[in-house]
C-alpha cells in the first residue's frame, strides 16, 4: 500500500490496507491494526478528509495505549496534532502537541520531535507566539541536525570497519603468499 500511497494511488493504497486490516483483526495483531489506521488515516488527511483521518487516528491511539506502545502512542498524538491545527483547533493541537513531544523526549525518538516541534512552531506562529514559536523552531533544527549527524556517523562507521576489513584481508593475502613461496621453495629444494 505504500508504494501505491507514494505514487499518489490513494485508492489502491486504501484497498491493500483495508485487506491488511481484516488479516491482522482476525489475527488480533493491535499493533498491525493501529499501523493500518494510522496509514488509512494519513491517506485520508492528504486528501482533506480531516473528521474520517481523525476517526482512524484515534482507533490507532487506542490500540497503541493498550500495547503501551509510546513511541506509536506519540506518533498518533503527532497526527492528531496535524489534524487540529489543519482545521484550525489550537487548542487541542497544543494539547496533543505537548503530549506527544514529552512522550517522544520520553523514548528518544528525535525524528518525532523534531517533526512535532516543526508543527508546534507553526502553530505558535499561528497563534501569534512568536518566542515559543522560535524555541519550537529551534529544537525542531537541533533534532533534525542530530537524526542528520547520527546518519552520518553510521555512514563514517562503516566505512572505518570496511577498510579496517579489507586491510586485515590484505594482511592475510599477503601472509598466504609468503607461506606459498616457502613452501614452494622448500618443495623446490627437495627435488
Amino acid at each position: 500500500s505504500i508504494e501505491y500511497r507514494n505514487k499518489g494511488m490513494h485508492e489502491e493504497s486504501k484497498k491493500y490496507l483495508n485487506k491488511a486490516l481484516k488479516i491482522w483483526t482476525v489475527m488480533g495483531d493491535k499493533e498491525g491494526m493501529s499501523t493500518a489506521y494510522t496509514n488509512l488515516g494519513d491517506l485520508l488527511f492528504r486528501e482533506k478528509r480531516n473528521n474520517e483521518a481523525l476517526d482512524y487516528y484515534y482507533k490507532s491511539l487506542a490500540l497503541r495505549k493498550e500495547t503501551g506502545n509510546k513511541l506509536g502512542i506519540s506518533i498518533s498524538l503527532a497526527n492528531l496534532l496535524a489534524v487540529k491545527l489543519d482545521d484550525k483547533k489550537y487548542v487541542e493541537a497544543e494539547e496533543y502537541g505537548i503530549r506527544s513531544l514529552s512522550l517522544a523526549y520520553e523514548v528518544k525518538d528525535l525524528e518525532g520531535i523534531s517533526l512535532t516541534n516543526k508543527s508546534m512552531s507553526l502553530l505558535y506562529e499561528k497563534t501569534g507566539r512568536q518566542e515559543k514559536a522560535l524555541l519550537a523552531y529551534r529544537d525542531h533544527i537541533k533534532a533534525r541536525d542530530s537524526l542528520r549527524n547520527a546518519d552520518v556517523t553510521v555512514k563514517t562507521v562503516k566505512l572505518e570497519m570496511d577498510y579496517e576489513y579489507e586491510q586485515k584481508e590484505n594482511e592475510a593475502n599477503i601472509l598466504q603468499e609468503k607461506k606459498d613461496m616457502i613452501s614452494e621453495q622448500e618443495h623446490q629444494k627437495h627435488n
